[in-house]
């Protein structure tokens, strides 16, 4: 976790969510349903100086030594050295997704927020070298009582002052902000169960969120497996 999610809102509407400032680069990252490591995404950051700024940045880390992507950092490690390279950026999302294992092979669950609001994620951001783009990867935490029977860990969902505090608190070192990093409560998040058609990274627009053929004509909203 997490290795998909859903970032399909304009990049107008994250403007005016985050009353952030869009870069030049942002239109690289184009609203998906199935965003996958290595897309560009939207992130959200603080410069030094001025306004909050929208810009574009690849998900996956790739630290020195690294023998593939980060695209997920524990909430757990971020007390070691490492971290303090990097800046604290959210992540807008719609959703994101996570799989069951079954009988029938490993069945794809979509989460939201159960108010229809987005997704704030904390994210951990390095800038490019030698005009590379920059990267950025999701922190993840326990999985909390809305995956429980799902999965086991959650990207960590900030709430309204939670990701303003994240992204605006002085120093790189995290662990002042470790009371952030925690699963939401129960009943954040709403899920149900979609088709298998997001499996497929080029496979993408609503009709991921479909559910699968035996759900159709059920209740496809589960309010949290706990």
């Amino acid at each position: 976790m997490c290795g998909r999610f859903q970032s399909s809102s304009p990049t107008s509407d994250l403007v005016e969510r985050y009353g952030a400032r869009p870069a030049s680069d942002t239109a690289e990252a184009q609203p998906k349903w199935n965003v996958a490591p290595t897309d560009a995404v939207r992130v959200v950051r603080q410069p030094p100086e001025g306004q909050l700024r929208l810009e574009a940045a690849r998900w996956g880390l790739h630290p020195s030594g690294a023998a593939r992507l980060l695209i997920n950092v524990r909430a757990e490690t971020l007390l070691g050295r490492a971290a303090l390279r990097w800046s604290r950026v959210v992540v807008p999302a719609d959703g994101f997704y996570e799989w069951r294992p079954s009988t029938r092979g490993s069945e794809p669950f979509h989460f939201r927020r159960t108010d229809g609001d987005l997704l704030s994620l904390a994210g951990m951001w390095a800038p490019g070298a030698d005009g590379a783009p920059a990267s950025v990867a999701i922190v993840t935490t326990d999985g909390g009582e809305d995956l429980a029977g799902v999965h086991d860990r959650m990207p960590v969902v900030l709430e309204e002052g939670d990701w303003q505090q994240w992204l605006e608190a002085p120093g790189g070192q995290p662990w002042h902000l470790a009371e952030l990093l925690r699963p939401s409560p129960a009943r954040t998040l709403v899920a149900r169960r979609v088709s298998t058609q997001v499996n497929r990274v080029s496979n993408d627009g609503p009709a991921l969120l479909d559910p699968p053929p035996e759900d159709a004509a059920t209740q496809p909203m589960l309010e949290g497996f706990g």
